[in-house]
Formats: structure tokens, C-alpha cells, sequence
């Protein structure tokens, strides 16, 4: 998928549990148990972007782990695998060799620029937005994934707009969570439809802040050029929104 790729990584198997926390802190998502005949393992909750598991494989002693994919760019990936407390073995501009906090390796890959601008790649792009801005809280992401002449249709606004629109939810629910469900992409169009999960604590759309939980989805079609998302359609549902924080307690 990436190219030449350095031999399989191995650790032990009773090490999955925290690289699996660990591999959660650094992508912002959530991961969950995934069965296969090659072994047992843990993946991202949407399956985007890829994330290679560690495998429990059926034989005594045979653990392994795949290196999962940083978004194609390990550049912003590395610092955040230190900031966690963990090392960087062998670096690399497509694939790195890391190290968690306490020291079990694996592999963390990113897409070349050749590769740039295939559905795969895509997906992994419009994953890592909602990653970053949402889940991590760096609303910057808007500005490293959008292009300057972004568009976001059916609404006014453009690239700065669309921040104001993340500060905004951001602001109304402070631990708003984004689960993408499932993940679509032909061409340069990928459709995500998603489920969002968030406790009102500030002010939303007039709304002064309820304490109440709510949950909702949402589906978004974005276009992408030249590795950046260039356009976007959505539809949410708002009036299921108003209406959790107006019903009965």
C-alpha cells in the first residue's frame, strides 16, 4: 500500500493492551477489537484512516503488529509519538520505527506523494480532519486540511467560516466526540456519514448551556484536491438537536 516496507514488527502479546491506549492518544479516535483468521487485534472504530493492528496470531508466541497509516504525514505524527512520551527508532519520510512510553515498538507509516489523491488516501484525509479538529480539539486543523479557496455549500462561508463553525460546536459541547460510521470515496469525492456524541456545556445556537447529553448524525460529502479538502456538503440533523436540549429533562 506504501511501498517497501521494514520486516514485521514484534512485541509482546501481553504489551496490546497499551499499545492500543497508546495508539488512541495519538490518533484522537477510539479503537475497537477487530477478529480475523490472521489473529486478534484492535482498529479504529471506523476503520479510517487505516490503522494496522496488533495481532494476536493463534500459535504460542505469535504476536505481531502492522504499522498503521498517520494520514500521509509523518511530520506532524513523529512530535506528537514524543509528546506522548514515547521515541522515534528509525525515522522515515514514508515509514518510522516507534517506540510508545513504555517501549514497546511499532510501525507508523504515512502515504507518499505519489499515492496522494486516491480514494484510499482520500478517506484517510477526511478522517483526519474530524480526528484533529473535533476529537483532538485543534481547530489549526482546519487551516492545515482546507484549502484557502474552500467552499462549504448551502452556507456562506469559506475556510474561516468553517473554523467559526468548529469553535462554535466546540464551544457548546466541550467534549463533543465524532464517530465516523461508515466511510465512502470514489474520484476525488468522499461521502462520511458520522454519529456525534457531546455533553451541552456552553452556548449553542441561543441555547445557554443545559448539562444535558446528546447524540446525533450527521452525513458530509467533500471533495479533495491535491491532498487538501476543497469543498464540502452536509446535512445535520439540527432540529434532532434543538430538540434533546429543549425536551423534558
Amino acid at each position: 500500500m506504501i511501498g517497501p516496507q521494514p520486516s514485521v514488527v514484534e512485541f509482546p502479546a501481553d504489551d496490546v493492551g497499551r499499545a492500543r491506549r497508546f495508539w488512541e492518544k495519538l490518533l484522537g479516535v477510539e479503537m475497537q477489537a477487530r477478529r480475523g483468521e490472521e489473529g486478534e487485534g484492535w482498529q479504529t472504530r471506523s476503520g479510517a484512516p487505516a490503522v494496522g493492528v496488533h495481532l494476536r496470531g493463534r500459535g504460542p508466541g505469535d504476536s505481531y503488529s502492522l504499522p498503521y497509516f498517520a494520514g500521509g504525514d509523518l511530520a506532524e505524527a513523529l512530535p506528537r509519538v514524543r509528546a506522548l512520551g514515547g521515541s522515534v527508532v528509525h525515522p522515515g519520510e514514508a515509514f518510522a520505527i516507534c517506540k510508545d512510553s513504555e517501549g514497546s515498538p511499532f510501525g507508523l507509516a504515512g502515504s507518499p506523494p505519489s499515492q496522494a489523491g486516491t480514494p484510499g488516501t482520500n478517506k484517510q484525509l477526511v478522517a483526519r480532519f474530524y480526528a484533529e479538529a473535533i476529537n483532538r480539539r485543534d481547530v489549526a486543523a482546519v487551516d492545515r486540511l482546507l484549502t484557502d479557496d474552500f467552499v462549504h455549500n448551502g452556507e456562506a462561508r469559506g475556510r474561516a467560516g468553517q473554523r467559526e463553525a468548529v469553535e462554535a460546536f466546540l464551544a457548546g459541547f466541550p467534549d463533543l466526540d465524532n464517530e465516523i460510521e461508515l466511510i465512502l470515496a470514489e474520484g476525488d469525492l468522499v461521502c462520511a456519514h458520522q454519529r456525534w456524541r457531546g455533553t451541552h456545556g456552553g452556548p449553542f445556537l441561543g441555547v445557554a448551556a443545559t448539562g444535558r447529553s446528546v447524540t446525533f448524525t450527521s452525513t458530509a460529502v467533500l471533495r479533495v484536491r491535491d491532498g487538501l479538502i476543497a469543498e464540502a456538503w452536509d446535512e445535520l440533523d439540527v432540529a434532532g438537536v434543538l430538540g434533546q436540549l429543549h425536551g423534558p429533562a
